[in-house]
């Protein structure tokens, strides 16, 4: 299927079908270390488990770095994406957000093989997130990965995550 083609046709439907906690309106998933991998991949395809879990994280690490790097800017991205977009934490006494970092790491402790994603895949996805523009946030884009990419947390020690991180140094920096 190819990762780009999977964010266009099939990530948003399987994203859907997790079931989440909520506390102020706002959606969870994960839990703590994401102990909730089984039950929130279920229902995605085998062949397609790769592409979700790096979505997710994806997903997650712009929400995160929105809310640490541009908060002047995070009301009006909480107000697009709310609804679309799940928290990856828990809610229990407080919001607890979890790091990124879990939603590769822990897939490939499951067995999920995360190579299945290739270094073509990569390059495409970066040249489509450097086209989707951040200006109706005020944001400029290549500043929004730089913040990303500097950021301590954002991190993970697998495959998929280093050519990632190399793919947006080579691109955007």
């Amino acid at each position: 299927m190819g990762l780009m083609n999977y964010i266009l046709t099939g990530f948003i439907g399987d994203l859907n079908m997790i079931i989440y906690s909520e506390s102020d309106g706002r959606k969870f998933f994960g839990g703590p270390e994401w102990e909730n991998f089984n039950e929130d991949t279920k229902h995605v395809k085998k062949e397609n488990l790769a592409y979700f879990c790096f979505c997710l994280f994806s997903m997650v690490c712009s929400d995160q770095n929105m809310h640490s790097n541009f908060r002047f800017a995070y009301p009006k991205w909480v107000k697009r994406t709310q609804k679309l977009y799940p928290k990856f934490g828990w809610a229990g006494f407080g919001e607890h957000h979890e790091k990124p970092r879990f939603l590769l790491t822990v897939p490939e402790r499951h067995g999920t093989d995360m190579s299945s994603i290739t270094e073509n895949d990569i390059r495409e996805f970066v040249e489509y997130n450097l086209k989707v523009s951040m200006e109706e946030f005020g944001i400029d884009t290549k500043m929004f990965f730089k913040t990303m990419i500097e950021d301590k947390d954002f991190t993970a020690n697998v495959l998929v995550f280093e050519m990632l991180k190399d793919k947006i140094l080579e691109m955007v920096i």
